[in-house]
């Protein structure tokens, strides 16, 4: 029995949008289709960003700026997610149905999911507690490292992203009983 082998890219973008089973030619063309102008989105927005940024570093204080890129940042973040998990749950492409006798495989392959996007999102996390205390001038590298509140604070954070990206997956899965 020959299985369906996915190429590396499939399976990435499969992996990033978070869409269940066998990756057809469908699917795929939407995911590129909802990618490209998630991209484009992104690239406008991050221009004329880019302007407000530099004319009120211009004329602002520092702490002013930094709140600016903080929202930006977030903004960017949330915005180009949610809009991808829209149009990605809009065109059904994240909807999954499995036999019952499955149930307890999906809970484990969805739990080893959880533990990767909480290993993912940590470093970032840790960075950006880094970034915002540096650049408010509350800390130096050497007391940011040895601050142990930090780690715990960007693995809480990072257990939270976790759970807003395979939550929603879990929460989609539908069972059926199979003949």
């Amino acid at each position: 029995m020959m299985k369906n082998k996915e190429s590396f890219g499939v399976r990435a973008i499969k992996w990033f949008y978070g869409v269940p089973g066998i990756g057809d030619e469908h699917v795929v063309s939407e995911l590129n289709r909802v990618g490209n102008n998630a991209f484009i989105v992104l690239a406008l927005y991050s221009f004329f960003s880019s302007i407000g940024s530099f004319f009120l570093a211009l004329g602002g204080s520092r702490q002013t700026v930094l709140i600016w890129l903080a929202a930006n940042g977030v903004a960017i973040t949330w915005g180009i997610l949610l809009y991808i998990e829209f149009g990605v749950d809009h065109h059904h492409l994240l909807d999954a149905e499995y036999p019952i006798g499955q149930a307890a495989r999906m809970a484990k392959w969805e739990m080893i999911q959880f533990i990767k996007a909480w290993i993912f999102y940590f470093p970032g996390a840790y960075l950006a507690y880094f970034i915002i205390n540096y650049g408010m001038g509350h800390e130096s590298l050497s007391v940011f490292l040895y601050d142990l509140t930090n780690p715990i604070l960007a693995a809480i954070w990072s257990l939270v992203m976790g759970l807003l990206t395979v939550g929603p997956r879990v929460m989609r899965i539908k069972y059926h009983k199979s003949n």
